[in-house]
C-alpha cells in the first residue's frame, strides 16, 4: 500500500497493492519470510503459554504467591519459550530468576508435554519482539478492565 499526500492539501492517495507486486524478483526473500514466521510463532506460543500458565498458578496456588503480570513477567515468559542458547547479553536480576525458574519447570514439566511444543529461535528477532511485551501487558489489562465486571 501506498499513500501519497497532493500537495500540501489535506488530501491523501491510497493505492494497495499485494506484496508480490512490490517484492523484487531478483531478491531471496526466505530469511524475512522466516523471521516473520518465527515471529508470528513466538507471539502466538507466548500468548497461549502465559494464558495457560496463569490458569496453572490458580488452580495450584503453591506456585507463586501472588503473580504480577507486568511487562517484565511477560518478557521473562517470551524468553522461556524461546531457544535458550540464543539468550545472550547481561543476566536476570535475582527476583526475577524465581519466576524464571518456575516459568522453565512449568514449560519443560507441564506445557511441552500436553502441547508437543518446542522452543522457538528468536535470533534477530528483538526489534520485532520488544513491543509485543508492551502490547501483550497492554491488552491484558485492558481486557480485565473490560470485563471485570462481568466475572463478577
Amino acid at each position: 500500500m501506498t499513500i501519497n499526500k497532493f500537495n500540501n492539501s489535506n488530501e491523501w492517495n491510497v493505492i494497495k497493492l499485494k506484496l508480490n507486486k512490490i517484492l523484487n524478483k531478483n531478491i531471496d526473500y526466505t530469511k524475512l519470510f522466516n523471521a516473520i514466521s518465527n515471529a508470528n510463532q513466538i507471539i502466538d506460543m507466548g500468548y497461549m503459554f502465559i494464558t495457560t500458565f496463569l490458569l496453572f498458578a490458580i488452580e495450584n496456588d503453591k506456585i507463586i504467591e501472588e503473580p504480577k503480570i507486568n511487562s517484565d513477567f511477560i518478557k521473562l515468559a517470551f524468553n522461556v519459550i524461546t531457544c535458550p542458547e540464543i539468550k545472550k547479553g547481561r543476566p536476570f536480576n535475582a527476583d526475577k530468576s524465581t519466576y524464571l525458574g518456575v516459568l522453565q519447570n512449568y514449560f519443560v514439566n507441564t506445557f511441552t508435554p500436553k502441547t508437543k511444543v518446542s522452543t522457538i529461535s528468536a535470533t534477530n528477532l528483538s526489534f520485532i519482539l520488544a513491543p509485543v511485551h508492551d502490547q501483550k501487558h497492554t491488552s491484558i489489562i485492558n481486557n480485565i478492565k473490560y470485563h471485570f465486571d462481568k466475572i463478577l
